[in-house]
């Protein structure tokens, strides 16, 4: 981690001292407010909590945690794996693994949702099926994954495979 006396070395332009430094790392940390959430993920998380194991997969601080239980969100989720915790960032395959390990499903089994192709291409290597999030017209590309805009187009689509697989006999993952 840069100190701030390697930062104000580094970019001297910023003029930081070791006073900003500390303040920009607790809001980094302690600044919930910088956390959005869709209004989709209100509606469709404590739905798809009731018939699937759920985790969060983030390259972010352990304090995430903290925003999704006081937003309500929290006890939705089996687990979350985060980057700050682990040392790597996605794609590394420590980050799908970990995951897959703590909800205890196989990478046939898990479903993977990004908004980075990156992170997408990275779960796909471990044979892990993956969505591609585009929110906010985000044009699409061309990457061979399945996309989505919100999260009401993932639940058309688990709705659509578990008559599918209603049909052929498969049961999905469940809680």
């Amino acid at each position: 981690m840069l100190e701030a006396r390697n930062i104000k070395q580094e970019l001297p332009a910023l003029e930081l001292n070791e006073m900003h430094v500390s303040e920009i790392a607790k809001d980094a940390v302690y600044n919930d407010d910088k956390f959005l959430f869709y209004e989709d993920v209100f509606k469709v998380i404590p739905e798809l909590g009731k018939r699937y194991r759920l985790g969060i997969v983030s390259d972010t601080w352990p304090s995430l945690e903290r925003v999704f239980r006081n937003v309500g969100l929290r006890n939705y989720f089996s687990t979350f794996v985060m980057s700050s915790v682990l040392g790597v960032n996605k794609p590394h395959e420590l980050m799908f693994k970990t995951a897959l390990s703590e909800l205890n499903v196989s990478s046939e089994e898990a479903l993977f949702i990004d908004d980075n192709t990156s992170n997408i291409e990275g779960a796909r290597k471990l044979g892990i099926q993956s969505i591609l999030m585009l929110r906010e017209d985000k044009p699409k590309l061309d990457i061979g994954s399945l996309c989505i805009h919100n999260l009401y187009d993932l639940q058309w689509i688990l709705k659509i495979r578990s008559l599918y697989e209603y049909e052929r006999g498969i049961d999905l993952v469940r809680s």
